[in-house]
């Protein structure tokens, strides 16, 4: 028969104790999700089937006022990305993007906003210089050379991998789906598009540089715009923009989110990452397989008198 039980934080576990510890959350969707697993600050569970929460080590934090901040995995007792019968459990990104979903004042929403911005901006003006076409109207249009060497064919294979493995914002977006909070949805859908707009970007590069080094110049160049989300979450964690930002990003650490009920499928990161890699290879073998048969050779030559 389910019981009540107190927790409290100890070195090393999470102990059945008697004093009682208030619970918050950090989110409303997380309150919402174990509503029926909380009575009042005890835990509530069965002895017999369950267990109490193991991996409770981040949140021994205490607050202000001697509140325990939990997050929803550490309450149910379900270790990250472990199943449950309605959702996954999932911590969220420690970027910036995450304040937005987290925070509740102007500060740390406009950080994310103006962070976004500028990584868009980035990244407009770049793809506007490779489509560039400088007068020259040929069918040519994202500026494909004629054909590579090798070695630059193997470093273009590379760069695809590298450019899959280290855009973390965009698995990260597709693997964690949750519709039902609309903080979250605007927060993950900024971390979406910075992320496919990374992967455009190293893509072009990729297919139109003619020498090695050139392509992982080039690449280092973009992974640090996509990085800039990272660089100030940690910037803020680090008290750059106030204590009070700091707090939240500590908040970002501690929150995790169940991904959402409605959805009957759930895709590993390993899927995600591997149908990503994919399609950007099979993308540049087209782009090789035209080359060998001279699709990209110039056709016209235009003369100004």
């Amino acid at each position: 028969m389910p019981v009540k039980a107190n927790i409290t934080i100890d070195e090393n576990d999470v102990e059945n104790h008697s004093e009682e510890i208030p619970v918050k959350f950090a989110s409303d969707v997380d309150k919402k999700y174990v509503e029926n697993r909380v009575e009042g600050n005890t835990v509530v569970f069965d002895p017999d089937n369950d267990q109490p929460p193991r991996n409770a080590k981040r949140a021994k934090e205490l607050t202000g006022d001697g509140a325990l901040e939990e997050t929803t995995g550490d309450i149910v007792g379900i270790e990250d990305g472990a199943a449950s019968n309605e959702a996954v459990i999932k911590e969220i990104p420690h970027d910036v993007f995450s304040l937005l979903y987290v925070g509740t004042d102007w500060k740390s929403q406009s950080l994310a906003v103006f962070t976004f911005v500028l990584q868009m901006t980035i990244f407009v003006q770049i793809l506007n210089d490779l489509f560039a076409t400088n007068g020259n109207q040929n069918e040519n249009k994202y500026h494909i050379p004629p054909d590579n060497t090798s070695s630059v064919k193997i470093s273009q294979v590379l760069a695809c991998f590298i450019a899959v493995i280290t855009q973390d914002d965009f698995i990260s977006s597709v693997d964690i789906h949750n519709f039902s909070s609309s903080k979250w949805v605007i927060s993950n859908g900024m971390r979406f598009v910075e992320g496919v707009f990374s992967l455009v970007v190293s893509f072009m590069f990729i297919i139109q540089s003619q020498r090695s080094v050139d392509i992982f110049l080039n690449f280092v160049a973009v992974t640090f715009v996509s990085k800039l989300d990272d660089v100030v979450f940690m910037l803020a964690a680090g008290s750059y923009f106030g204590s009070k930002l700091k707090n939240i990003t500590k908040k970002v650490k501690e929150s995790s989110i169940p991904t959402d009920r409605r959805l009957q499928f759930r895709v590993p990161r390993k899927v995600i990452f591997l149908v990503t890699l994919l399609a950007m290879w099979s993308s540049l073998g087209c782009i090789q397989w035209q080359q060998w048969n001279n699709k990209y050779l110039c056709r016209s030559i235009s003369v100004q008198m």
